[in-house]
């Protein structure tokens, strides 16, 4: 009776473990629940500039995919001259009044 008792303790404590890392994985978009392109969660990537139907348009363009949980999310230009910041400027942004989920890709030419 004692190891039936054991082993059944064994194999529910084994669940609870695999339960919460699964948990984790697909509340943080990794491993088997992150493979269709979506970021981990509280990441910024700025992804790598392809060749697109926007090079018939613009000199410049690229590509920020973000995912986070918060109030908002601004995007500013920054212009370096030897080191010394010369422009700093609001492009864009988005605020929401409860927080919540903030993901998607932000393209700038």
């Amino acid at each position: 009776m004692k190891t039936r008792n054991r082993i059944l303790l064994i194999v529910l404590a084994l669940l609870l473990v695999a339960a919460s890392v699964l948990g984790y994985l697909w509340q943080t978009n990794r491993g088997p629940f992150g493979g269709d392109g979506r970021l981990p969660r509280a990441h910024i990537r700025v992804m790598e500039q392809e060749r697109d139907y926007l090079d018939l348009l613009f000199d410049t363009h690229g590509r920020a995919m973000f995912n986070f949980y918060g109030k908002s999310a601004y995007v500013y230009i920054a212009h370096y001259e030897r080191d010394e910041l010369v422009l700093h400027e609001l492009v864009t942004g988005v605020a929401v009044t409860p927080e919540h989920d903030l993901n998607g890709t932000v393209y700038w030419a």
